[in-house]
């Protein structure tokens, strides 16, 4: 458990570098959201497959449905998902952006209880909400 915390918290930090990356790269340029998930996208999967072949060796094969939902994931999150967050910070800054994606944490717990079938219980929806509601902009 405690390396998945640690782990969660380096992730939490260097999405919050790449939340101030993209706000000065908007600021500092007339470069597209477009071409920022683009450029991030060019350089980070040949590093991802790199980085994936020595850890974990050849991927395993998958059936078709499992295809699918990769690229469900990689369409929904990587370009969707990454080019309306990349506008809203580009737009509000990364600080109000990040904070309003903290919605995240409700979500999940959400789609986790309906959609997976994982139990849900009063401290799971007490301890989504408030962490919601806390990180959520006043103004």
């Amino acid at each position: 458990m405690v390396t998945g915390v640690v782990l969660a918290l380096l992730a939490s930090i260097l999405f919050g570098l790449n939340n101030a990356i993209v706000r000065r790269i908007t600021q500092c340029s007339d470069t597209s959201i477009y071409h920022i998930v683009f450029y991030s996208l060019l350089v980070g999967s040949p590093l991802l497959i790199t980085i994936g072949f020595i850890v974990e060796g050849l991927p395993r094969l998958v059936d078709i449905s499992m295809l699918l939902g990769y690229a469900v994931i990689g369409i929904g999150h990587f370009i969707i998902g990454r080019s309306m967050v990349y506008y809203a910070i580009s737009r509000i800054g990364g600080g109000p952006a990040a904070t309003i994606t903290s919605s995240i944490t409700v979500l999940t717990a959400v789609f986790g209880v309906y959609l997976l079938g994982e139990p849900g219980s009063l401290k799971l929806w007490i301890g989504a909400v408030s962490y919601t509601h806390l990180t959520l902009p006043t103004n």
